[in-house]
């Protein structure tokens, strides 16, 4: 939405308000919105007294101007007492950060994970170290550090934002141009080799002048916008990585706890968690009161391991993931495009894998109410988050179209540019019936241009919130049971 109220300011920044009241002593009382973007939202949030969500933004994704008494959050003591506790445990109640807190809806959640007894990272202390790892200019000036897009061996291989997504680290790979952080390729994993590699943009000229872990880590883009799509972005890669400070990386000295921590971000609550900060650069400081959970972690770390291992450099990890005693519950869902709990178990091989987008979207649900549960959550509230929270996610799932096979036919979404058919395309086969096929020739993707691709109808969309409550009321039972 293209909606500037100011000639110097972008049309994306918000603003906030607030109303002081300073009448009791050591007594703080003030109201605040958040998440504005134009000043007639305020007088609504006084004069509309419903408490229906608002997300922020509309279902055609424009910046959400409405306003209703729910978006009116009243701070005290009792709130600042959570919200001290919560994103900043080491502060006093009169110098905590003040989150983004959208709504009355929101800021209950975050009272019932600030309420809920958690470890966090910042518990951990010395054993967890953060690095932003390469600075780009200062290792090009010291010529160890060439900028060129190019194929080449794990040791000189430079992981860089672009490459990774939520719970995927060979999400894209650079164009041979390269010319800026839009000019990459969406790898397609059903393609992708098992001992493969991206290309990657940068190469270290002489390894031993860096410091890469010697486990496997958390490596996660360093910076973020809340309002986009996603906003904390994590993955795990194996030993020996080098990043760019364009991610930011966690070397924890356990790696169960590692795994833990890192496959519970893949869900929408820690990137909630993240994105209320308000911050964009994710480094230690802003990481460490996300919680290192203990329940349900064996489920949460199978669904986030699938996720993650998609070629031979995960091997020794889903070793050691099966090398211990596991309480794994099976999948939500029996579809053609989702293998069974023990087609999944074995490794190395390419069956073992999550391979097709239809499944891959799946597992990210099952872990969003996992780790929803394990925060003590209840599904009103995890909906809640999504359809508030996350409007741009929303918007692209309910026009991203799936084959028979599992792959992608069409999304609307503006990061999977060369994936699936154009609208025009999609628009004359979108109808197609049971059986019939339609063959689609690459031409937006580096990697595969002049490739052909033949997609299955009938073709369908996830629904998250109804695959919310189907996959909530099947651990619910598992659970129950034990």
């Amino acid at each position: 939405m293209k909606k500037k109220l100011f000639t110097d300011v972008g049309n994306a920044k918000k603003f906030e308000v607030s109303i002081f009241n300073s009448n009791k002593e050591n007594e703080f009382s003030f109201d605040t919105i958040s998440n504005l973007y134009h000043p007639k939202t305020i007088d609504n949030c006084f004069s509309i007294k419903s408490v229906n969500p608002i997300p922020i933004k509309t279902e055609n994704g424009d910046w959400n101007l409405n306003g209703n008494i729910d978006r009116v959050v009243h701070i005290n003591n009792e709130v600042l007492n959570i919200i001290g506790e919560f994103f900043d445990s080491q502060k006093s109640i009169d110098t905590p950060s003040l989150p983004y807190i959208h709504s009355n809806s929101i800021l209950k959640i975050i009272s019932k994970i600030s309420n809920n007894s958690l470890n966090r990272v910042s518990d951990l202390k010395e054993d967890v170290f953060g690095t932003q790892m390469l600075n780009e200019k200062e290792a090009r000036k010291n010529s160890n550090f060439e900028r060129s897009p190019s194929n080449t061996q794990w040791d000189n291989f430079v992981v860089n934002g672009p490459n990774i997504y939520i719970g995927n680290p060979f999400y894209k790979s650079p164009n041979r141009s390269a010319s800026n952080h839009r000019d990459y390729s969406v790898i397609d994993l059903t393609k992708f080799g098992f001992k493969g590699l991206p290309l990657t943009i940068y190469t270290i000229q002489d390894k031993s002048k860096v410091k890469p872990f010697e486990d496997y880590c958390h490596i996660h883009r360093r910076r973020g916008i809340n309002t986009n799509e996603r906003t904390f972005i994590p993955c795990i890669y194996p030993p020996k990585t080098v990043h760019t400070r364009g991610c930011y990386s966690l070397r924890f000295l356990s790696r169960e706890i590692m795994l833990k921590f890192s496959t519970a971000s893949i869900s929408i609550v820690y990137d909630f968690l993240v994105r209320s900060t308000g911050k964009e650069d994710f480094i230690l400081d802003v990481l460490g009161n996300l919680p290192v959970l203990d329940n349900y972690t064996d489920d949460i770390m199978l669904r986030g391991l699938i996720l993650n291992c998609v070629t031979i450099h995960y091997e020794e990890l889903w070793k050691y993931f099966f090398g211990k005693d596991r309480n794994l519950s099976p999948f939500h869902i029996k579809d053609k495009r989702i293998q069974g709990l023990n087609e999944v178990l074995g490794f190395p091989n390419t069956k073992s894998i999550s391979r097709n987008s239809y499944f891959r979207k799946k597992l990210e649900i099952e872990i969003d109410v996992l780790v929803s549960k394990s925060l003590g959550l209840d599904l009103i509230d995890l909906i809640s988050l999504y359809e508030i929270e996350f409007t741009v996610l929303k918007q692209n799932e309910n026009d991203t179209w799936y084959d028979q096979k599992g792959n992608i036919v069409f999304t609307c979404s503006k990061g999977l540019t060369g994936v699936g058919v154009d609208r025009s395309v999609w628009n004359g086969i979108k109808d197609l019936k049971d059986g019939e096929t339609y063959e689609h020739t690459i031409e937006k993707s580096e990697l595969y241009h002049g490739e052909k691709v033949t997609y299955y109808a009938p073709f369908e969309k996830c629904d998250r919130v109804e695959d919310y409550k189907v996959a909530w009321t099947h651990f619910e039972k598992i659970f129950n049971q034990n």
